[in-house]
């Protein structure tokens, strides 16, 4: 029998494991604009949170990621994400990941903001997400197909509205290409890059998220991004992240003249939940502070952390001397995406979302730390179930939408759309900000754009995404007025 085709986009955790999951019965193809390590899961240098230690359960854990979500969570998401926390680290375990260990051989556990114990379990330090993404990846059978530096630029339907295919271009030659599928998986992470200030890859430009919104695909809080206190600055620029586990080994904020900024703050101090640290630090630079990681309470902060260790050699970043590392607030992961259930299914039939483009409600309106991965693996094993059990039941024929001539619309330039996109989303809104962006946006006209290569790709749907998370904080924010009066 012709096995039923599924393509995924992305070759981060969530859509490795789903692979994974489903290679053995169906025709799997993975797509990726860059190289299949250029993902946010690879940069994760935060481990996975599970409940495993012997004096902690998952009532803990659930009740932990709904305090640092300000309980607007599903709740069935979290109970599902926490029960099936151990089964995840009992299989990695089983098929020879090996997680981080004390010289007793016991699990080494890190603790991590908003976590009422140490429960973080982290792999090579701080390259979890790099080392976990490698496993999978060494783990595919011959049988999965990779696409690299192919970018998926439309997604097509039948005459019945179900997914049946996608639209790519070359990256490299900008050639054109269709491919037919029977399930469509959308994996392709966050929205960081349409910020100017990130921790996110290069490649996060929302793709996947944009696709689903141009076919109709419904869309939940795109406007609830959380943004990380610490991503090292250098020369004026996001370099990259500092993982909040060095806060858990002991390292403090301070400002240039050594005021430590989260002492009289919150009851957790330097541990507090990611947006009430990122409030203050705004604050803190707003008022003319210069922020630093002070490090000098982490023991062995090179072996520990090798990851940032070499970032910061990188840029020559004399923390060795000074004990500190120079850090900003940046954008870092979107709680909202396509709207989907509990097994990853749209609004859209076969099309499926998991990951950080997923919108399941799991986070609430911040989500607790080293909480992505963990998603990354449980929900794309239920959206690979879910496929197991939907069979399609016809055959489909995706319809070839026509070439449009004589567009007239315009992109703008990244830079310029960045510095926009921090004005009006960033930590502090205001309706003048969000409708400044809108009015700049339309100016552009940039559905109306005729798209020839990955820059120009990305660049209109940085626009779409932009309109619709500005559309969803304009709305947010009358909320808020409207229970205040």
């Amino acid at each position: 029998m012709v096995k039923e085709k599924v393509i995924i986009l992305g070759a981060g955790i969530a859509g490795s494991q789903t692979a994974l999951e489903l290679a053995q019965d169906y025709d799997v193809h993975i797509f990726t604009k860059s190289d299949p390590l250029a993902s946010n899961s690879a940069l994760a240098q935060g481990g996975i949170a599970a409940a495993v230690h012997p004096d902690d359960e998952p009532l803990s854990h659930y009740r932990d990621t709904l305090i640092a979500g300000h309980f607007e969570n599903n709740r069935k998401a979290v109970r599902l994400l926490v029960e099936e926390a151990p089964h995840i680290i009992e299989e990695l375990h089983r098929e020879g990941f090996i997680f981080d260990q004390t010289s007793k051989g016991k699990l080494l556990f890190g603790l991590e903001g908003a976590h009422s114990m140490p429960r973080i379990l982290h792999a090579g330090g701080d390259q979890t997400g790099l080392l976990l993404t490698r496993f999978l990846h060494d783990h595919f059978p011959a049988t999965v197909q990779f696409h690299q530096h192919e970018m998926a630029t439309s997604i097509l339907l039948d005459e019945y509205g179900h997914v049946a295919g996608i639209r790519t271009l070359t990256t490299k030659d900008g050639h054109c290409h269709f491919y037919h599928c029977d399930h469509l998986i959308i994996a392709t992470g966050g929205i960081g890059q349409i910020f100017g200030s990130t921790s996110n890859d290069l490649s996060i430009t929302g793709d996947g998220i944009a696709m689903a919104i141009q076919i109709g695909a419904r869309v939940s809080d795109l406007s609830a991004i959380q943004f990380h206190p610490t991503l090292y600055f250098a020369n004026g620029h996001a370099v990259g992240l500092v993982s909040e586990a060095v806060r858990g080994q002991g390292a403090v904020l301070v400002d240039q003249n050594d005021r430590r900024l989260m002492a009289e703050e919150h009851p957790l101090a330097d541990l507090a939940p990611r947006d009430v640290v990122s409030s203050v630090l705004f604050r803190a630079q707003n008022a003319g502070c210069t922020i630093f990681l002070d490090i000098s309470a982490v023991t062995d902060f090179e072996t520990k952390f090798p990851q940032i260790t070499a970032m910061l050699d990188k840029n020559q970043e004399p923390f060795r001397l000074t004990k500190k590392i120079p850090v900003q607030p940046g954008a870092h992961f979107l709680m909202g995406g396509i709207s989907t259930n509990l097994s990853g299914q749209t609004s859209i039939p076969d099309l499926y979302a998991i990951g950080e483009a997923a919108s399941t409600g799991v986070h609430g309106s911040n989500r607790l730390a080293s909480n992505s991965l963990l998603e990354a693996f449980v929900f794309s094993k239920r959206a690979a179930d879910q496929i197991k059990r939907t069979k399609v039941a016809y055959k489909k024929m995706a319809i070839i939408p026509k070439k449009t001539k004589g567009l007239q619309g315009t992109l703008p330039e990244k830079a310029v759309l960045q510095e926009k996109v921090r004005q009006a989303l960033g930590i502090e809104r205001s309706e003048k900000t969000l409708n400044d962006l809108l009015c700049f946006l339309a100016t552009h006209s940039f559905l109306n754009c005729q798209v020839t290569n990955k820059d120009m790709l990305e660049r209109r749907n940085m626009c779409i995404l932009a309109a619709k998370m500005a559309d969803n904080a304009l709305v947010q924010l009358q909320r808020v007025e409207t229970e205040m009066r």
